[in-house]
């Protein structure tokens, strides 16, 4: 059994202006390095040595990840499978802007709300979810003690999603805030939710 400390990154420009980054690497602004330093003494407090470390590629989630253990000792594991989902050519834009340049797509993933409609030149939310719980799958049974995971809000909702069976309406309705901390419990066939979005 292995218990799960997903945090989502802190804030970048780019969520600031409500641009969709999906795997654009995109560093930390000002605000996402003062939420990262904000909660490093909460997890320290509430878990005082990790078991392991480990964080997607990207730079956003490195630098969170630097922030929040800074003057611990940890080693740190990097699995591109916690990168967020891939957007393809939505990436850079705003929600208005995606309507605007792709319309017949956008009225589409309305209308289907389907977890199998990809980015125009992406991947599915299908797609990232199978990546992510294989990744999960494989960091939970290296380690018994409490895991740090420091990664994306569609990983959070991913995880979410394949523990409750969730729906894309439902899965929708998940709020992951910036330098948020959600716990899961990640047992062999028998996964539970212990916080969400704390």
């Amino acid at each position: 059994m292995a218990i799960l400390y997903l945090v989502r990154h802190g804030e970048t420009d780019w969520n600031a202006d409500g641009r969709f980054m999906g795997q654009s690497d995109v560093p930390l602004n000002e605000r996402g390095r003062r939420q990262a330093a904000a909660l490093a003494p909460r997890l320290a407090a509430e878990v005082p040595e990790w078991g392991l470390v480990v964080s997607s590629d990207l730079l956003r989630t490195r630098e969170t990840r630097d922030v929040v253990l800074a003057g611990a000792a940890y080693a740190a594991m990097e699995d591109a499978r916690l990168r967020e989902i891939y957007g393809g050519s939505m990436e850079g834009l705003t929600r208005e802007e995606q309507r605007v340049q792709f319309p017949e797509w956008w009225r589409a993933s309305r209308a289907e709300q389907s977890d199998a409609v990809r980015f125009p030149d992406g991947e599915s939310f299908e797609d990232m979810k199978c990546r992510v719980v294989d990744a999960i799958e494989e960091i939970s049974v290296s380690q018994d003690g409490p895991i740090l995971v420091v990664t994306h809000g569609g990983v959070v909702q991913a995880v979410l999603s394949e523990i409750l069976h969730l729906s894309r309406v439902y899965r929708d309705r998940i709020s992951v805030d910036n330098c948020s901390v959600t716990v899961v419990r990640w047992d062999v066939d028998r996964h539970a939710i212990l916080r969400v979005n704390a």
